[in-house]
């Protein structure tokens, strides 16, 4: 049997601690009559934008680094990383936090780890408080979209519970079925549907795996 597949250019990835940067602190909403420590410390879902996002601190060494992790589970599938570059903001009444990060590039050469490095352009993007479980934000209207302060407004849902793999299963993989198994029917038209069909099932998956590790990103 053939083995079939095709490139998603997705691996599984591992952050350490990344020089030059500073690491604010998530207690820094502490004295806030409305933000709370333990919001920065859950998930945040929207499913009207396909999206979840969560604040996440990663030991390297003696270094403790935070980074902010944005899953795109629509139609743009994938991960992005962003590192807070500031000490968290509150204004509004302690309402809305302000963040500001440099997002995460990943460049690959000769098929080998993907090495990152952080973006020369600040990012920026504020977090509402509406509710004890509602917030809103925006995000950009580019192709691979990020939180920004401009763009499209949607809300979002604090959760304890972690959105990734539903969100993986019910939004992206569709997504990635139709991606692949139309890319399996161009690349291998002369094997049969079934083994494309059994091909594409198990790369998707595969894929899925990835996607909610790198999400989690421990």
């Amino acid at each position: 049997m053939r083995r079939l597949g095709i490139k998603l250019g997705v691996a599984l990835v591992t952050l350490g601690t990344l020089s030059g940067m500073a690491v604010p602190s998530v207690a820094s909403a502490k004295q806030a009559p409305s933000f709370k420590n333990s919001d920065l410390q859950r998930y945040y879902k929207s499913a009207k934008s396909k999206t979840a996002f969560h604040f996440k601190s990663v030991k390297s060494g003696k270094r403790v680094q935070n980074y902010l992790v944005l899953g795109d589970f629509g139609k743009q599938v994938g991960i992005r990383y962003g590192v807070p570059t500031t000490t968290f903001k509150l204004s509004n009444r302690g309402r809305t936090l302000s963040c500001k990060y440099r997002l995460i590039n990943f460049k690959t050469t000769n098929k080998q780890t993907p090495q990152a490095s952080l973006s020369k352009k600040t990012y920026n993007f504020k977090l509402t408080k509406k509710s004890a479980t509602k917030f809103t934000t925006k995000l950009s209207t580019t192709k691979q979209r990020y939180l920004s302060t401009s763009g499209k407004t949607y809300t979002y849902t604090l959760t304890k519970k972690n959105p990734a793999k539903s969100y993986a299963n019910k939004y992206a993989k569709p997504t990635l079925t139709k991606q692949v198994s139309q890319a399996l029917d161009i690349q291998y038209p002369d094997v049969s549907a079934a083994e494309r069909q059994k091909a594409t099932t198990k790369q998707v998956n595969q894929y899925l795996k990835t996607l909610v590790a790198n999400f989690n990103l421990k």
